[in-house]
């Protein structure tokens, strides 16, 4: 699968050191106050995969950046979709790495959800449906990044 995810410079850097990247979210709790949302994501994460994973790297499984970058813009270029100013790794993911795939506008009801009792459960249970008859703009997770994985890094 090709993947493309947006990474601060200190992941980039240790890619380029032939370093991998293993989220794990205990070691560095999210202090982001969607916390909760995110904590979610994981938990389906490893219950959709029977799976353990600590933390996920989000990203888009998309042909070519072009066709991405095509996306967000169709999207509205929402926030937590466009990383302006961070380099894009694209990533040739093995098959056999779990991969979990939801619609951003709904990972967004789940954020909103959690200060809402009365949404929470409507994004929880639509998760993992598409926002509409399709997917809008598809985000994909993935547990980690060997380097070896990495084919090239783009500049935005």
């Amino acid at each position: 699968m090709r993947f493309y995810t947006a990474q601060p410079a200190s992941r980039v850097s240790a890619i380029k050191c032939g370093k991998d990247v293993v989220p794990d979210w205990s070691k560095h709790p999210l202090a982001d106050p969607n916390a909760k949302a995110y904590r979610y994501l994981l938990d389906t994460f490893n219950e959709h995969n029977a799976t353990s994973a600590l933390g996920l790297i989000f990203g888009y499984a998309f042909e070519n950046l072009n066709a991405l970058r095509e996306a967000v813009r169709k999207a509205g270029m929402p926030s937590g979709a466009y990383f302006p100013g961070r380099e894009m790794l694209v990533v040739n993911v093995p098959e056999e790495i779990p991969t979990l795939t939801v619609d951003f506008y709904r990972f967004s009801d789940l954020i909103f959800g959690f200060g809402d009792s009365m949404i929470l459960p409507l994004a929880k249970r639509d998760l993992l449906k598409p926002n509409g008859k399709m997917f809008e703009l598809p985000v994909t997770h993935i547990p980690l990044i060997k380097a070896e994985w990495v084919t090239k890094i783009v500049g935005q």
